[in-house]
């Protein structure tokens, strides 16, 4: 009965909180670089280092996840700490009046977000069994990308009323922190792992003695590179009449936002039940293809239907992504090894996120939208192969 209890209120709550979170997956994402780009009218380098910074949590994961594991308290309720943090930080961002000092206020509030995975992956470990862990998951994913879409758009509309409603924009953004943080604390679970004799030295060298683990992570990562260096490159194809397309703002918007993150809302859900039903390797290679196929059409796409096509099937596999990005670690990892595990994966992916960007554009010098895009194919093709070659190694379920 008290498991039962436990799961149904980690349920609610942390799909309550995953809504919440959409609002900050859109600041993060966009609404920041737009006050900055609009209001404070940036040069390039800065803006440049903003989007990079959006990431710099991830790498920082190790080390607070070291840090959080030798309190005693539980792992929801330094969640909370954090979600409060990040809520501060923006509304202290509402009243500032220089870009550096919004800058610095919105990287403290990325390092809180990228960080909390590594620390709240133990209580999806604790409060649910291992086969309806995807499923349950999907329902907060879902919620969380219908905010997004909705909060984004809003934002949009709210700043051509008047600019200066981005401070009540910034502060709407603190309060669904706020409601993140007090969801957390109606959640049971127990404190994050304390590290053994081998983990206080660090967690990093995870990456070569656990060799599996390790090649998991590479094979996470490449596939990761090709999807986050074509996003910027995506709205380049769309909007700069140099690739040929020049397409209005509204169909710029359509095919590069909405339409993804509509396909992401309807397929979340699919992939939930899939997680939890086929094999870590099987499914992940699904996911792969879906990508290349994504990026193949799309990018070599020119009439509106096949963009369309393209833009869905985006949507997609991003949808697999997300559930792969919370879950996957919870399939290799023994018990006591999540935090640390969840951790080295999100210093590698903040190192990976920060420059798939750099390296999207620095292609782009050479090659077109559709060259880049051949490069993002290849490297998920290596991917691709890595992943059949582990599918019948064992630990891997």
């Amino acid at each position: 009965m008290v498991v039962c209890h436990a799961v149904g209120r980690t349920y609610f709550f942390d799909s309550l909180r995953r809504f919440f979170q959409g609002a900050l997956e859109s600041a993060f994402l966009s609404i920041c670089l737009l006050i900055s780009i609009r209001i404070f009218h940036a040069p390039n380098n800065l803006k440049s280092i903003l989007v990079a910074l959006t990431w710099l949590g991830g790498t920082m994961a190790p080390s607070l996840t070291r840090l959080a594991s030798r309190s005693s308290c539980q792992a929801t309720l330094l969640g909370a700490v954090l979600f409060m943090a990040i809520g501060s930080c923006f509304i202290v961002a509402s009243i500032v009046h220089t870009f550096l000092a919004f800058l610095a206020l919105t990287t403290i509030a990325s390092i809180c977000y990228r960080a909390e995975g590594s620390i709240l992956i133990g209580m999806y470990a604790a409060n649910y069994d291992a086969r309806q862990r995807a499923s349950r998951l999907a329902l907060g994913l879902t919620l969380s990308a219908v905010l997004a879409v909705a909060f984004g758009q809003m934002a949009g509309i709210v700043l051509d009323r008047d600019l200066e409603n981005y401070r009540f924009l910034l502060r709407a953004i603190a309060a669904c922190s706020y409601a993140c943080a007090i969801c957390l604390l109606a959640i049971p679970s127990p404190p994050v792992h304390r590290p053994t004799a081998s983990l206080r030295r660090g967690y990093l060298p995870f990456l070569w003695n656990d060799p599996i683990f390790g090649r998991l992570v590479l094979h996470f990562c490449l596939v990761g590179i090709a999807y986050q260096m074509m996003v910027p490159i995506k709205i380049e194809y769309l909007a700069n009449g140099r690739y040929g397309m020049d397409l209005a703002n509204g169909r710029v918007m359509l095919l590069g936002w909405v339409v993804p993150n509509l396909a992401r809302v309807c397929s979340t859900q699919i992939f939930g039940f899939l997680f939890d039903r086929i094999r870590l390797i099987p499914l992940r290679i699904f996911n792969n293809l879906l990508t290349l196929a994504a990026f193949l059409i799309f990018f070599h796409g020119k009439t509106l239907p096949i963009l369309l096509l393209g833009s869905v099937c985006i949507g997609i596999a991003m949808a697999g992504s997300f559930v792969f990005h919370s879950l996957w670690i919870a399939k290799v990892a023994p018990a006591e090894r999540l935090p640390a595990y969840m951790s080295i994966y999100l210093f590698v992916t903040g190192v990976r996120s920060m420059l798939a960007p750099l390296l999207g554009y620095a292609l782009l010098a050479f090659f077109s939208p559709a060259g880049v895009a051949n490069v993002g194919c290849f490297l998920i093709l290596i991917s691709t192969v890595g992943f059949w070659r582990l599918r019948r190694e064992a630990g891997i379920h």
